[in-house]
């Protein structure tokens, strides 16, 4: 028996279920929407008092919500619920309905960054500051001792201490380039410089600017931008239809977006969403059915 892995997108939430593995589909589907629990069940346990899907959103007040159901290393059923705009209610949310997914998009880099190393570009424990160009680590007595490599950036080793969360930029603002990000310079909204604070390699501490570094490291190693790198070289060999790393989906690509709203699950009336160019550490535009691709990742279907 396998478990199964539920993505979900509208709170970036992963949880996973079992279910005994002669239930029909509906059946599978009906336990799911019915007994959703945070919890990983007992191999052969076929019900636990969880709560409904639906009633679960009204009570944190989620307006929409989209899940993707892996089964034996395949997708065994997608579904949306609720509505994609608490100011347009009849905007039910589907399977195409894009999510902005944050964190969850390190996955994404960490593999675009590995394709660089599998095509020799680079090695996991190469000094990256001999890789990159736009734009260098600052050196000092840490980076003296020892060097920052792709594998620390990676597993968040690298000394970095910043923490950085990143808060977004309103729709239709000058946005910052990369290089004014990695230096905290304006418009940049991001204020805190980044320092290594530790010996690389010494201790974890989490670092949304390490995966920043990574990006700008894709970008110099391939010649090409990040959104396009990911969208060559993972995407489209995935049949990923609906990922992408563009500032407006819902206008440049007519796809439907959810629309961000706010813990009591009202709307911003001043902006449907955050624009992120942050984009190697705050993730892209996607469904839970791609990130199910992404998780999946059939050799055999690549058409790279």
């Amino acid at each position: 028996m396998y478990p199964k892995l539920l993505l979900t997108i509208g709170t970036c939430l992963a949880l996973t279920f079992s279910a005994a593995a002669q239930n029909p589909k509906s059946l599978q589907i009906q336990n799911v929407e019915n007994n959703l629990d945070p919890q990983l069940l007992k191999n052969g346990a076929n019900k636990i008092n969880g709560q409904p899907i639906l009633k679960r959103m009204q009570a944190r007040k989620v307006n929409g919500l989209s899940i993707a159901v892996i089964d034996k290393g395949e997708l065994a059923w997608a579904k949306g619920y609720g509505i994609n705009d608490a100011s347009a209610p009849t905007q039910l949310v589907d399977t195409t309905t894009l999510f902005q997914c944050a964190s969850i998009g390190k996955v994404i880099t960490a593999i675009a960054a590995l394709q660089l190393v599998q095509d020799q570009k680079i090695g996991l424990d190469d000094d990256v500051n001999q890789k990159l160009v736009s734009w260098k680590i600052p050196e000092n007595n840490f980076t003296a001792q020892k060097k920052i490599t792709l594998r620390m950036l990676l597993s968040h080793t690298a000394g970095l201490m910043d923490g950085y969360g990143f808060e977004g930029y309103y729709p239709n603002t000058t946005l910052p380039s990369l290089v004014q990000i990695l230096n905290a310079q304006s418009p940049a909204n991001n204020r805190k410089k980044i320092v290594v604070a530790a010996i690389p390699g010494s201790a974890e501490h989490y670092s949304g600017a390490g995966y920043l570094i990574i990006q700008q490291l894709i970008e110099d190693l391939s010649g090409i931008s990040f959104a396009d790198y990911t969208d060559k070289m993972i995407f489209k060999p995935l049949g990923m239809l609906h990922t992408t790393y563009a500032n407006y989906p819902d206008s440049s690509l007519t796809f439907t977006i959810a629309r961000g709203h706010e813990d009591n699950g009202k709307i911003d009336p001043k902006r449907k969403n955050n624009v992120y160019p942050e984009q190697g550490a705050a993730g892209p535009w996607t469904t839970p059915s791609d990130l199910a691709k992404l998780v999946i990742e059939d050799p055999k279907n690549q058409t790279r």
